[in-house]
């Protein structure tokens, strides 16, 4: 299914690019670009070539592409597989800082598409919408938009039935993206 048919009268916010997305190549090299140094002091280098320097992203970026995880542990592992690294406690930490840096690029590619590209939110706050609960297996929920979060194009979804809360503790909702087909407006018929 495409970004612009998911939510039909969202139709015209979305005939643009697709959502950048934390494991996009030039994401994941954004991130290995930031994080090489700390690599290169890990291995006892200060000032690498810029040869070895653009091996290390290609190493670090292909570790995220190729695991499409953020886990330190998954990220070092990858890198003693595919590229025959030792890795060690410390290479670990490393690798969990970089998994925290990807996202944050992704989060900073993110708000300049919403901006590039002029994205709204399809639905206002207080639209009653159905939720596709698909891990849970409740299939679609009457459910509600109660925040949109503009900087990140993200619905926050309250659904009832599922247990949120509307105040205190515990669970207030899922955060789904204004784009998602895991929501649609109630008057739509299910599938």
């Amino acid at each position: 299914m495409t970004t612009q048919q998911r939510i039909p009268q969202a139709e015209e916010h979305f005939r643009t690019p697709p959502r950048p997305s934390r494991y996009d190549d030039e994401i994941c090299r954004a991130a290995a670009r930031v994080m090489a140094p700390k690599f290169f002091e890990y291995c006892g280098e200060a000032n690498p070539p810029e040869r070895e320097f653009e091996h290390m992203v290609e190493q670090l970026a292909g570790a995220l592409s190729h695991t499409m995880s953020c886990d330190g542990f998954e990220l070092a592992y990858e890198l003693k597989r595919t590229y025959c690294w030792e890795g060690d406690e410390q290479l670990v930490e490393l690798c969990s800082e970089l998994g925290w840096e990807v996202g944050r690029q992704a989060d900073v590619a993110v708000r300049q598409w919403i901006i590039d590209n002029n994205v709204e939110p399809p639905l206002a706050v207080g639209t009653p919408v159905l939720y596709l609960d698909a891990h849970g297996g409740s299939g679609w929920c009457g459910a509600e938009i109660t925040r949109s979060i503009a900087e990140t194009g993200e619905f926050t979804v309250f659904v009832e039935s599922l247990g949120h809360v509307r105040e205190g503790i515990g669970t207030h909702g899922f955060v789904v993206p204004w784009e998602s087909d895991k929501i649609k407006p109630k008057e739509t018929p299910c599938p």
